[in-house]
C-alpha cells in the first residue's frame, strides 16, 4: 500500500507542479500531507524519472519546465494513477494493440 500511496502523490506532485502556478516545498507539503522532507526525495525520484524540475530562486518556487507530463491536467491523480495501472497491467498481459509502448509508458 506504501508504493501505491507513494505512486499517487508523485502524480499529483506532477500534476501540481505543471498547473502553472509555481509552489514552494512548505505548499506542497500542506497540499500532499506530508512533510518538506518527503517532498524533497520525492523530487529526487521525479528527476530520476526524468522529470525536469524548475527552482525559481527569485520566487522561491518549483514548477516543471517545458513540456506536460500528464495527457491533461484535467485527470484527478487517481485517475492518472488507474491509467498508469491499466496500461501497466494490460500491456504485461499483452491484450492491447501497442501494449509494448503502453508498458513502457507505464512504468515511465
Amino acid at each position: 500500500m506504501k508504493n501505491s500511496s507513494r505512486l499517487t502523490r508523485l502524480v499529483e506532485l506532477i500534476g501540481l507542479l505543471q498547473a502553472g502556478s509555481g509552489h514552494n516545498a512548505h505548499s506542497l507539503a500542506l497540499e500532499c500531507g506530508v512533510s518538506r522532507r518527503t517532498i524533497f526525495r520525492d523530487f529526487d525520484v521525479l528527476r530520476a524519472a526524468g522529470v525536469s524540475l524548475l527552482f525559481d530562486e527569485v520566487e522561491e518556487q518549483y514548477r516543471i519546465r517545458g513540456m506536460s507530463y500528464l495527457p491533461s491536467k484535467d485527470f484527478t491523480p487517481e485517475e492518472a494513477l488507474s491509467l498508469l495501472v491499466l496500461c501497466y497491467n494490460m500491456g504485461h498481459q499483452g491484450g492491447i494493440p501497442f501494449h509494448g509502448p503502453a508498458r513502457s509508458a507505464a512504468i515511465k
